[in-house]
């Protein structure tokens, strides 16, 4: 039985139990094991129940107020079990499938928690390829989870080295290494893509398909594809306007109107750049839109969304390896510039909920020695 509804049974005795003894004093034998049995069964967010000599012989309405309150008690911990800091899963639940594997990630140096602010955590892995293991196997526990929740699952990729990792998707399947996922309820967008034609070596659509779109048999409308265009500004309208359109039940919106992708990745450039969000540009700070199209000088124009989104995600993951990188996750997850992501757009990844960061040993380097919490 589940903690909640232990909860809300003990709740109705214990009540029922306590009004009784204050009309008749004889004390019950439950009261006297009422410590232990409130250890045990009760959630330790619950406050204990008030002396049962406190409580009002006139309340005649007990039963039903004994009820009400026991359905709240139920309620609160129902809603506070689904709260999504990051993707976790019980583990006696998952290891009973025969899909799981339930070994943990493997070369794993160190767990830092910390960050500025304290709201990141960060795996330290030995090499990219476990860096690459860990960041599918988290992507595949946090599609799995929100399709157990509400029946679909909203994923948003980068481009660049994180979407090179992104084969090891096709083990999310049952038999595979990773939590099975159904394919069929995830719809896949993109955090930044080039506007140049969808099979084009460089599309971040062309790269998906092949690392594990079209070896999972992916259907490309549960995709969300930019028409491959040059036109940097029409393309971000356009993308906009197909996020926008997707029902609530494929892409969730907050309360503001924003999109709420499940797990949303981002990879950090050597310059802190995330997505096509660079340092020293206004694009970090525009608010105005949900997609933004960015121009570089000699290079294609792209679209990218904008830090409201990437924020509003119910899970983030970022994913860095490389020596080169070390410099920016320093100043990311430990320094504070005060200037809102301006000169180091990863320092702005603050989500709603928790974000993490698996990291490698080289681009973890300079942020402190081994076992010591950032």
């Amino acid at each position: 039985m589940c903690t909640s509804c232990i909860s809300a049974l003990l709740a109705v005795f214990l009540l029922d139990h306590a009004v009784a003894f204050a009309v008749h004093p004889h004390l019950p034998p439950a009261f006297e094991k009422l410590p232990q049995i409130a250890s045990w069964a009760m959630p330790s967010r619950v406050a204990p129940l008030p002396s049962p000599r406190l409580v009002s012989p006139f309340c005649s309405g007990y039963r039903i107020f004994a009820a009400a309150a026991a359905a709240c008690m139920a309620a609160a911990a129902a809603l506070s079990k689904r709260s999504r800091v990051t993707a976790h899963i019980k583990a006696k639940e998952r290891m009973e499938k025969p899909d799981f594997d339930p070994k943990p990630p493997e070369n794993v140096w160190r767990i830092i928690d910390g960050g500025i602010l304290g709201d990141r955590d960060v795996c330290e892995m030995e090499d990219a390829n476990a860096v690459a293991d860990l960041t599918c196997r988290r992507v595949a526990d946090a599609l799995s989870e929100a399709i157990k929740w509400r029946g679909n699952a909203s994923l948003a990729l980068p481009g660049g080295s994180v979407m090179s990792m992104m084969g090891g998707l096709v083990e999310a399947v049952h038999s595979g290494k990773f939590a099975a996922v159904d394919w069929s309820r995830v719809h896949i967008a993109y955090v930044n893509h080039k506007c140049v034609p969808l099979d084009d070596d460089r599309s971040n659509h062309h790269k998906a398909l092949q690392m594990f779109g079209n070896k999972l048999a992916i259907n490309s409308d549960q995709f969300v594809v930019p028409s491959g265009s040059s036109d940097g500004t029409a393309e971000a309208v356009a993308y906009q306007k197909m996020l926008l359109s997707l029902d609530s039940a494929i892409l969730p919106k907050g309360t503001d109107g924003v999109p709420q992708f499940d797990v949303l990745l981002l990879g950090v450039g050597a310059d802190g750049h995330i997505g096509s969000l660079y340092p020293g540009r206004s694009e970090i700070a525009r608010t105005d839109s949900y997609v933004l199209h960015v121009e570089q000088d000699g290079k294609p124009a792209s679209i990218t969304l904008s830090l409201p989104v990437i924020n509003h995600a119910k899970e983030v993951i970022v994913v860095a390896v490389g020596e080169n990188k070390a410099k920016a996750l320093r100043t990311a997850l430990q320094e504070d510039a005060d200037d809102t992501g301006k000169s180091c757009p990863a320092q702005a990844v603050h989500p709603k909920e928790a974000s993490t960061w698996i990291l490698d040993v080289h681009a973890a380097s300079q942020l402190g020695a081994p076992g010591v919490d950032i």
